[in-house]
């Protein structure tokens, strides 16, 4: 399921509206790649198991897990799905609509499905062999897509979005 904003369908109150600073502007190009930071994290996290023998790797493992979740979280935060696009406070969209079915698409796709088979085969006399297989077949299916439109309204200005979900689904 992806969101994407259609953009704003209410203009709200422009006193409410986050000062743009300095500081702001870097949390927010920070916040854009700690996805990158929490990855890195993790690989330190996976090195210093193996290398590290004393009792305190566990509470190391568990403090690089603990970091890496924390900054997925922040990156998550400041991300256009739960961010104002009017007045840029973050947490504070509420949905006021229900799902409202805008177009759907449907698409006809087709795929190799590679089937692998092994085993050991016994003759009457006693002798064994060992055999591989390999068949593939095609798959003929349909994904289908449906867009949902929906409305949210920002808690602080009180500016309303118009939100798009997207559907896919694959028979």
């Amino acid at each position: 399921m992806k969101r994407v904003s259609w953009g704003i369908i209410l203009d709200g109150n422009p006193n409410c509206m986050v000062k743009n600073t300095v500081l702001l502007r870097i949390v927010e190009k920070l916040c854009l790649y700690t996805w990158i930071l929490s990855a890195l994290m993790a690989v330190v996290m996976i090195v210093m198991s193996f290398v590290q023998n004393s009792g305190r790797k566990l509470y190391i493992g568990l403090g690089f897990v603990m970091g890496a979740i924390l900054l997925w979280l922040c990156s998550y935060i400041w991300d256009e799905k739960v961010r104002c696009s009017y007045c840029g406070h973050f947490l504070a969209l509420k949905r006021i609509s229900e799902d409202q079915f805008v177009d759907g698409s449907e698409r006809n796709i087709s795929r190799k499905v590679y089937d692998n088979s092994s085993g050991v085969v016994y003759d009457s006399s006693g002798n064994s062999a060992y055999y591989t297989s390999l068949s593939s077949h095609r798959e003929n299916g349909k994904e289908i897509t449906k867009r949902y439109a929906y409305n949210m309204r920002c808690s602080c200005c009180g500016s309303v979005c118009k939100v798009e979900k997207t559907v896919i689904s694959q028979q």
